[in-house]
């Protein structure tokens, strides 16, 4: 049992890498002072030296979390942004080199994250791979690795198209 102050508004969901899947309780304040002193220093400091208007885009290799809640109805999920956030909807042009519709793929995480490295190669001034787990983009460098996936992508990018077989696939 665990007593808050103030009510929980989710239960974060821990990864389970490490050991057994955690659920930690997640209050609005919580919430907001990891907005107000993470995410926001970090875009006043980039304001106050004038690098906002031309920060390199980063490949962000996240999905849709499947909708999951507690018998009481509270909710069950990542403490990270995601696809199906405002936030990130709005900030996704500005910061991800992937369109909205490659986070809409949920069903094929090699098709997905053929459509994220596709659009991450295409991105000249891409900055970075971004993901919450190690693992994805040590998949989709391993995906890379592999010669007949690589020079697909390289072919998509040169002729501006989506490989037929993944387009079947999404």
């Amino acid at each position: 049992m665990v007593m808050n102050a103030s009510p929980e508004t989710m239960l974060a969901c821990t990864s389970g890498t490490s050991g057994r899947v955690a659920l930690l309780p997640t209050t609005p304040e919580m919430s907001k002072t990891f907005f107000s002193r993470g995410i926001l220093v970090l875009f006043d400091v980039l304001a106050r030296r004038g690098h906002l208007d031309h920060l390199q885009r980063s490949c962000k290799l996240t999905f849709a979390a499947t909708p999951r809640a507690t018998p009481a109805g509270l909710r069950i999920g990542p403490n990270s942004s995601g696809p199906k956030d405002r936030s990130f909807a709005k900030l996704r042009p500005i910061l991800y080199s992937s369109p909205a519709a490659a986070y809409e793929i949920s069903h094929d995480e090699e098709a997905a994250l053929y459509v994220h490295a596709l659009f991450a190669a295409r991105d000249q001034g891409l900055g970075i791979l971004e993901a919450n787990f190690c693992t994805l983009p040590a998949r989709v460098l391993g995906l890379l690795g592999d010669a007949g996936w690589n020079s697909r992508i390289a072919k998509d990018v040169e002729t501006a198209t989506l490989d037929a077989a993944i387009a079947a696939r999404v």
